[in-house]
């Protein structure tokens, strides 16, 4: 069955995935695909790669823990120990960071913007908090809807820290990976430290290039482990080995405002598999691919790690998952809003292109850093441009709104037609402004 998946999946000269299945007491793993293509190396069932978002869990579990032990309450406003973020007009909570409804812009899509994509510069998780202290406002109100946010699970890492004394590292190595065996399982906490038998990285394509996420920014992401360790996790969840208040916290859906039951608990995603309750999470990071899934009632689990970014580890896993308890109904792929106050302007006509000099002008923004965005019209074409080299044409649309690169962009004018500020949105930062400055 899982030689089937991987000779379908992998070829034995390229980056490849290890996988590791449990049903029941058994245990079966296997590998394809090379760890490390300049040095020849395979990959096996032993080798560490990073499991990008399937992390989270980790995280939730070690902040759970400290609520368990009273030292935290999940529903306290989190300036109780970040007095450095904006105090919003309703409260953030812990519980909104650990369940993505806190309206916290995604750090990602923020530093994206100063022309310091992740990965271009080492982020640590101290940038992440600096870079959601200047963020004055929130996609939505905490609690009123769903939008996966890195952001959180940093500041849910650096929590861990301010309250046990412990880095995230430290906490989880002690009271988790130690205490239920997960002996090969540690953090990306500095992105130069030595791994043996760490699988390296890479881009998808014919010819595949390095792709390794050189920051030390972990919490969100970061964990570095096997398949084995991750089928010994989730057999932990499944046993109930660290209590049954820690697994029906964890696993406890959030409610958001309107009172929807949204499937993501705490760093997991929590479904129903044909009648079984499923556990879940993917996780892609720089060209490492994951996920993982967990069986309760049936002691079964799932662990996928590929370290390449063209294998789609979540199609493996759930195949594999569908060959232990059946096909699932496949659901539609619930998309995230992008830029709300785009829709008030999205029926208008277009801006004539006679108009677009008037956009021109330089805009900044004090939420973001780095260089600011120049406007102009250059042969026809409304342009963007960022120092050093970024180049952008502006796609028209609806009234004032634009589109590139994946994000939408719309302009607010003066009663004479000027722009006088500029937004940007993306999946995960619905509307930052820029004003012009010149």
């Amino acid at each position: 069955m899982i030689e089937r998946a991987l000779a379908g999946s992998v070829t034995a000269t390229g980056p490849g995935c290890t996988i590791g299945v449990q049903l029941g007491e058994v245990r079966t793993t296997r590998a394809a695909g090379m760890a490390d293509l300049e040095r020849g190396v395979p990959l096996t069932p032993s080798s560490i790669i990073e499991a990008g978002s399937v992390s989270k869990q980790f995280t939730a579990a070690a902040v759970v823990l400290l609520a368990l032990e009273g030292r935290l309450s999940l529903d306290a406003d989190v300036r109780t120990w970040f007095p450095e973020l904006p105090a919003y007009a309703r409260p953030i909570t812990v519980r909104h960071l650990l369940t993505h409804t806190s309206g916290l812009r995604d750090w990602g899509n923020v530093v994206q913007l100063e022309g310091w994509p992740r990965g271009a510069r080492a982020h640590t998780n101290a940038h992440v908090v600096q870079i959601a202290a200047r963020q004055r406002a929130l996609n939505y109100a905490p609690g009123d809807a769903y939008s996966y946010t890195n952001t959180g699970y940093n500041l849910l890492a650096e929590l861990v820290q301010r309250v046990s004394g412990q880095s995230l590292a430290e906490f989880t190595r002690a009271r988790l990976f130690s205490r239920l065996g997960l002996s090969a399982t540690s953090w990306r906490d500095d992105h130069r430290r030595v791994v043996p038998q760490r699988a390296l990285a890479y881009s998808a394509g014919v010819s595949p290039r390095l792709s390794m996420p050189d920051e030390s920014a972990y919490g969100n992401g970061g964990l570095l482990t096997t398949v084995s360790d991750l089928l010994q996790w989730t057999d932990a969840l499944n046993t109930r080995a660290l209590g049954a208040p820690f697994a029906s916290e964890l696993e406890q859906r959030m409610v958001i405002t309107r009172g929807d039951t949204i499937d993501y608990a705490l760093g997991v995603n929590v479904l129903s598999h044909r009648g079984t309750r499923e556990l879940s999470h993917s996780g892609s990071t720089g060209g490492y691919r994951a996920h993982l899934l967990a069986f309760p009632e049936r002691r079964a689990g799932v662990a996928v790690l590929c370290n390449g970014a063209g294998l789609n580890a979540t199609q493996l896993a759930e195949q594999l998952a569908d060959s232990l308890v059946g096909p699932r109904a496949r659901r539609p792929r619930a998309s995230e809003p992008i830029a709300r106050p785009v829709a008030a302007i999205a029926t208008q006509a277009a801006l004539p292109a006679s108009q677009w000099a008037s956009l021109a002008g330089t805009y900044a923004s004090d939420e973001v850093g780095g260089e600011p965005f120049v406007v102009s019209v250059e042969s026809g074409e409304l342009v963007l441009r960022q120092a050093p080299d970024t180049r952008l044409v502006l796609r028209p649309g609806a009234g004032a709104v634009f589109q590139a690169a994946g994000q939408v962009l719309w302009f607010d004018r003066d009663a004479s037609g000027q722009g006088r500020v500029l937004h940007i949105a993306s999946d995960r930062a619905w509307d930052v402004p820029f004003t012009r400055i010149r």
